[in-house]
């Protein structure tokens, strides 16, 4: 799993990949260091203080136009909320989270369901269920991120996190790894924080209102156009990894994520 996850984020031209170690993700950064070591030399990878400072690694990474990925725990996830709830309005671009939750806390300190947190901060939530689409979803989450121009977090569990599997490799995208970093300061093409507004709309809360679609049209022109919860429940139409197993006279339906739909 650790190396599939890897490979998803070579094949997207991941840029920068940061991690606090954690099973049953710790190998995905040394799978990518030891592919940076090799044959990318433009990768960055670091190993992190803690899961804030890798969150902030791979953020400030992506609001430089590079495709950036963190790795942790579900422990982790609750260190980086205040970041993560703090940027996910922004307009952030290619900025990718993988989460392994160990449900039955077999692996972790507590027992925690990280897609609980991800509705807090309002980012999107995908989950694989085989280790090709482990793969798959990691390489589609950075192009996901940026058309929705959010975080987008990939949710897997410890028994994922130690499976083993054959996978089909596909091609790397070399030009997006090798792009040259940006940085742009402007509320509306570049990066400047919140819209500097005061009473009696707020920045922050300017950012949420647009979110939902309510934002004062005076002020839109203001901020960025997205994210929108709108484009997130569209793409959730759209997913490629949705799928509906027809059963002709089947009276009942269930709804399933993850291993589970395996």
């Amino acid at each position: 799993c650790n190396d599939a996850v890897a490979r998803g984020a070579i094949e997207a031209g991941v840029r920068i990949a940061a991690c606090y170690p954690g099973a049953p993700l710790t190998y995905v950064l040394e799978a990518l260091a030891g592919a940076a070591a090799a044959a990318f030399p433009e990768m960055h990878v670091e190993w992190s203080a803690n899961e804030k400072c890798s969150y902030e690694t791979a953020l400030g990474g992506a609001m430089c136009g590079l495709r950036s990925m963190c790795i942790m725990k579900n422990v982790g996830v609750p260190w980086i909320l205040d970041s993560l709830s703090s940027s996910s309005m922004l307009g952030v671009a290619g900025l990718v989270i993988v989460v392994a939750d160990a449900t039955g806390a077999e692996t972790t300190q507590a027992e925690e369901d990280c897609r609980l947190l991800a509705r807090f901060a309002e980012v999107p939530v995908l989950e694989p269920g085989t280790l090709q689409e482990t793969k798959d979803t990691v390489r589609y989450a950075f192009g996901l991120s940026e058309q929705l121009a959010i975080p987008v977090m990939v949710r897997l569990t410890v028994r994922q996190g130690y499976a083993r599997a054959l996978v089909t490799l596909g091609e790397i995208d070399h030009d997006r790894r090798r792009q040259a970093p940006r940085f742009t300061k402007s509320t509306t093409s570049g990066w400047t924080g919140y819209p500097a507004i005061g009473w009696p709309e707020t920045g922050p809360a300017l950012l949420h209102k647009r979110f939902h679609g309510e934002a004062p049209a005076p002020y839109l022109d203001l901020m960025r156009p997205r994210p929108t919860e709108r484009a997130i429940l569209e793409a959730a139409d759209a997913c490629p990894f949705n799928v509906v197993s027809d059963v002709d006279g089947a009276r009942l339906c269930v709804v399933t994520a993850g291993l589970a739909a395996e």
